[in-house]
């Protein structure tokens, strides 16, 4: 059944309202959303949790600003608790994290590589003389060190 054109004054005609189509927004609970992304979790953890799909998620990012702030809001304090967390583990003595937290915001590293790979390769090159008796070979080359004496 078709809804008639309702009239409003003598020669005003208004459409008649349209119904919204889809499913109205899946209720998602802001304060579980703020927890789950104060612990870090993938946006495929938080959906699950949710119980709405990714796509869900993404979309409700995209449409909701409030959505988006607190789940931002949450990410970054809670990467910011981690931090405040590892230093002080740091600097109650705990080397490992010392060396950690180095890597990450100073740079330091395990292993350094030789900065000179572009200078031209030393070659080293001996020859060795025939066989020959020993005090021959003294005689021609001398004694290989201060601290080395040969039997002729």
């Amino acid at each position: 059944m078709r809804t008639p054109i309702k009239k409003d004054g003598p020669d005003k005609q208004t459409e008649p309202e349209k119904k919204k189509a889809g499913r109205p927004p899946k209720e998602i609970d802001m304060a579980l959303l703020k927890q789950l992304a104060l612990m870090q979790c993938t946006d495929i953890e938080i959906a699950a949790t949710l119980g709405v799909s990714h796509d869900t998620l993404n979309r409700r990012k995209q449409s909701d600003p409030a959505f988006l702030e607190i789940l931002e809001y949450g990410k970054a304090h809670g990467r910011a608790s981690l931090r405040r967390k590892q230093y002080a583990v740091a600097l109650n003595g705990n080397v490992p994290m010392m060396i950690w937290l180095g890597k990450q915001y100073l740079g330091q590293r395990d292993k350094f590589e030789d900065e000179r790979s572009n200078e031209t390769d030393i070659k080293f090159v001996a020859e060795i003389p025939p066989e020959e008796p020993l005090g021959d070979w003294l005689k021609n080359y001398g004694q290989t060190g201060p601290d080395r004496e040969f039997d002729a």
